[in-house]
């Protein structure tokens, strides 16, 4: 699940660029500043790339469960 928005958050990063360069407006207010934006976008896929590698290493490292008994002797 994380992997896929890592993977938007990049693919994504190009047109917030074109935005930014080519000054386009979103709902008649002025594109965010380039300084401003590529940073957050950054932490963004940082956050991202943390959670989808600590989320895969937490389910690798999980201990195995052992099936619950019935207290019943065999």
């Amino acid at each position: 699940m994380y992997e896929t928005l890592l993977l938007m958050l990049v693919l994504l990063l190009p047109a917030n660029i074109h935005v930014a360069v080519d000054n386009i407006p979103l709902a008649g207010q002025a594109a965010t500043p380039l300084w401003f934006r590529i940073p957050e976008q950054l932490v963004y896929i940082g956050v991202a790339l943390f959670a989808a590698l600590g989320s895969a290493s937490t389910i690798r490292s999980a201990p195995r469960t052992v099936p619950l008994t019935t207290g019943a002797p065999e």
